[in-house]
């Protein structure tokens, strides 16, 4: 499934920002996990115009996480952000910029204006992440 959606502001990939000028669209095309999207860049020339945008501000679990409870979390994690995607009217962006690894987009993401990671944050599939050394808490007992 294919959605539009609609920028905050234009975007350019160049360097290590991402600044106004291209395009006017993204399509998403799919949900990775629980905090990345798959998206096509409208109008960007190739391959930039192919995508991850992972949404900044949070840890969700590893698809192939470290423990079965993690993997079942990652999946729940998933499901829930594909089902808020595909009820969205209205899918936008704050800022924008390269994630640290450099290849993904890093993201605020607005569900109906809705911060989609305090969302996640909300529902028990996400903790608070800003780039600091991840812990297990994922494979913890409860």
């Amino acid at each position: 499934m294919k959605k539009v959606i609609v920028f905050i502001a234009g975007y350019f990939l160049a360097g290590s920002s991402i600044s106004a000028q291209t395009c006017d669209t993204i399509q998403v095309t799919g949900v990775i996990d629980g905090d990345t999207l798959r998206a096509e860049m409208v109008g960007a020339p190739s391959p930039l115009n192919r995508v991850s945008i992972r949404i900044s501000g949070i840890d969700t679990p590893e698809m192939k996480g470290q423990c079965d409870s993690e993997k079942e979390k990652a999946r729940a994690a998933k499901s829930f952000l594909s089902r808020k995607l595909s009820s969205a009217r209205a899918v936008t962006f704050g800022t924008l910029d390269w994630d640290k690894y450099g290849g993904r987009i890093l993201a605020d993401v607005y569900f109906d204006g809705q911060d989609v990671g305090q969302m996640m944050i909300d529902a028990g599939y996400a903790f608070p992440y800003h780039g600091e050394k991840k812990s297990d808490h994922w494979c913890r007992a409860q």
